[in-house]
């Protein structure tokens, strides 16, 4: 069993999908050289997680997800954060299951979301590029 925790790089369609079929992205070709099947997954949306259930790949990624708790989404019943910390306290949720297992991996895709949050924030940083003929700005 491999659990995949962290942001959008990974989100299989917790929060949001790009297309309706398989992608052989990075996701998938990580799941397949720890030697799980992309296509045996079970998603873990965290406004409302199911119980586990046998499946080679557990996803309780969220896409937009950072470090902390946040961000939040709403959906026509509440509010609930997305952030790697509610991931990991879903999984502790389910301790008794994955226990259970003779074999359990991690995967975790963690910083983008913070690391263009601090981009957005740095004064510092955007001067940097700065430049005379603006190529190479990360806008």
């Amino acid at each position: 069993m491999l659990l995949i925790l962290g942001a959008s790089l990974m989100d299989a369609c917790n929060v949001s999908r790009a297309t309706d079929g398989l992608v052989l992205g990075v996701r998938e070709q990580i799941a397949i050289e720890m030697g799980g099947d992309p296509v045996d997954v079970q998603l873990f949306p965290l406004q409302d997680p199911p119980r586990p259930e046998p499946a080679q790949l557990h996803n309780y990624v969220q896409g937009g997800a950072q470090l902390g708790r946040e961000p939040m989404l709403e959906d026509e019943v509440s509010t609930f954060h997305i952030g790697f910390k509610q991931q990991l306290r879903a999984v502790r949720r389910q301790a008794d299951f994955y226990q259970s297992l003779s074999d359990v991996d991690l995967l975790i895709s963690a910083g983008a979301n913070d690391v263009l949050d601090k981009m957005e924030h740095s004064a510092e940083f955007l001067d940097v590029l700065d430049t005379d003929d603006r190529r190479d700005d990360c806008w």
